[in-house]
């Protein structure tokens, strides 16, 4: 039992030294989106392309690392691919975005219901209906 626990401790230790030294190259795919998000957050129509890479940079960057880090979580725990505790397990100590996730989940769950009873009927049930107006 000690021997694993040491074993996880160590590969712990190569892996933060690994993501460190982590470079990301890849290509501008979201710049588009990003200049319509600056817009819409008030910036202005076109906004500076340099700012627009760094916010895109900034967000490649957050994704992978938490993509990364949920691999890692997953790999410790011996599972074959990660769930969905693993991932609010990453960010557990930011309560704002523990709540978005956990709401984004709730309404994919509730979406997905609503299409597989629309498919066979019709009309959307007054249950799932009261549940969208309860959650907003």
């Amino acid at each position: 039992r000690n021997c694993i626990i040491n074993y996880k401790f160590l590969r712990l230790q190569t892996f933060h030294q690994k993501l460190n030294k982590t470079k990301f190259i890849f290509k501008k795919k979201f710049i588009n989106e990003i200049k319509e998000i600056m817009f819409g957050n008030g910036d202005s129509k076109s906004p500076d392309k340099n700012a627009m890479e760094f916010i895109e940079n900034l967000i490649v960057k957050f994704v992978s690392f938490t993509v990364i880090k949920v691999n890692f979580i997953s790999f410790l725990k011996l599972s074959k691919r990660p769930v969905f505790q693993d991932i609010l397990f990453i960010i557990r100590k930011n309560p704002f975005k523990t709540k978005r996730i956990i709401y984004l989940i709730r309404m994919k769950e509730i979406i997905e219901k609503l299409v597989k009873q629309t498919k066979n009927a019709n009309q959307i049930p007054k249950e799932i209906i009261s549940k969208c107006k309860k959650n907003f």
